[in-house]
């Protein structure tokens, strides 16, 4: 666990950027967005996050913004002993990638989406024997310190809580 949380504080801007991005390709290649989307659905904790439009959700994000929010998400994701090795094994993908230099913006709903995933969402990966993963998910209550560790910043880009 604290692996993972020393590689995110180590990272540039745009490393944290990709990364996210490759969290989220990593993420919902394994699991069914349906299956995950199930878990966060009727949980009031992330309700303002879940209710928002296409329209927010494909908005991007200023440089500054995106590494800010991705970093912020990218340490729950790396605190979380279920969801830590997901971000070890997403960066192994991203670390010699040319877009590590280059891509720096984020659109909101790669965010929101992992946000919901991993508030409300309990991983299980067991390593099979041929050294590939198999990965299960069930429903959690929200995780209350990460729901207002991310929360509190969205703020500015999706308005207060109704």
């Amino acid at each position: 666990m604290q692996d993972a949380l020393a590689l995110v504080n180590s990272l540039s801007d745009s490393q944290v950027v990709e990364l996210t991005k490759e969290l989220f390709k990593t993420v919902y290649t394994h699991l069914p967005y349906k299956e995950v989307k199930q878990n966060w659905e009727s949980v009031p904790d992330v309700a303002h996050l879940a209710e928002l439009n296409s329209d927010d959700l494909r908005r991007e994000l200023s440089p500054d913004d995106s590494a800010q929010l991705s970093r912020l998400l990218l340490e729950q994701f790396a605190k979380d002993p279920e969801f830590s090795p997901v971000v070890l094994q997403s960066w192994e993908t991203v670390r010699h990638s040319d877009h590590l230099i280059l891509e720096t913006i984020i659109a909101l709903g790669f965010i929101v989406n992992l946000t919901l995933l991993v508030a409300t969402t309990k991983l299980d990966m067991r390593k099979n024997a041929d050294g590939s993963f198999e990965w299960s998910v069930s429903k959690t209550d929200a995780k209350k310190e990460l729901v207002k560790a991310i929360l509190d910043p969205f703020s500015r880009f999706i308005g207060p809580k109704t």
